[in-house]
């Protein structure tokens, strides 16, 4: 499989994702979109609430607006001046299939992508279908390499079952197969230095998670 990323812009999103979670003072998982957004001092509402905002009260009639007006099923964000507005599906399953969906909308926000739209909003942006389509897979690769940063996700594939993973970082199953699927090139855009200093970081993390692995096995 061919990366469908240009190297120089996953490496971007890679190294915006670190520095992030180090902005963000993360040194364990999983991660709790809800209170990093709103730590951002962004807002956070939900599909419903919206809906209600519109004077729709008809759950099917959201489901439609989903699509027809937010053009997303998931989340949605929105810039107006310097205040951002995160919507989302509270009631998607499984729950991690939300966590990915707010971590992806933040990496649009810290990616820059909604800087420069008149709007203030990718879904009316007008921008051409292929533009887009790169600006969710940057946002996806943001969002993998925050909810499962690349040095975690390859020492803990090694060690635990895919789902053993996904309930360790809280994402779907889905999502870790993409976790997975890009690893390899997430892991060469990272300098050794800088895993280093993740790996520093995260190290309480790593040795409560595998004194807890090695607590579960059998006598050998």
């Amino acid at each position: 499989m061919n990366d469908p990323l240009p190297s120089l812009r996953r490496e971007y999103c890679v190294k915006l994702a670190a520095s992030f979670l180090a902005e963000m003072d993360v040194t364990s998982f999983p991660l709790r979109p809800a209170d990093l957004i709103r730590a951002k001092g962004w807002a956070l509402k939900t599909y419903d609430w919206l809906a209600g905002l519109r004077g729709v009260r008809d759950p099917f009639a959201v489901m439609d607006m989903r699509k027809e007006v937010f053009l997303s099923e998931d989340a949605m964000v929105a810039r107006q001046g310097g205040r951002y507005l995160i919507v989302y599906d509270e009631r998607a399953r499984p729950h991690g299939r939300v966590n990915f969906s707010l971590m992806h909308e933040v990496g649009h926000v810290a990616l820059g992508h909604l800087d420069s739209l008149p709007g203030g909003a990718l879904r009316h942006s007008g921008l051409p279908e292929a533009e887009m389509r790169t600006l969710d897979r940057e946002a996806d690769c943001f969002a993998s390499n925050t909810l499962a940063p690349a040095i975690l996700a390859a020492r803990f594939h090694a060690r635990l079952s895919p789902a053993e993973c996904a309930r360790l970082f809280r994402v779907s199953m889905r999502a870790w197969e993409t976790r997975l699927a890009f690893l390899a090139w997430d892991c060469a855009c990272m300098a050794d230095d800088d895993k280093e200093a993740q790996k520093s970081r995260f190290m309480g993390f790593i040795l409560r998670v595998e004194r807890e692995r090695e607590a579960c096995l059998p006598p050998g």
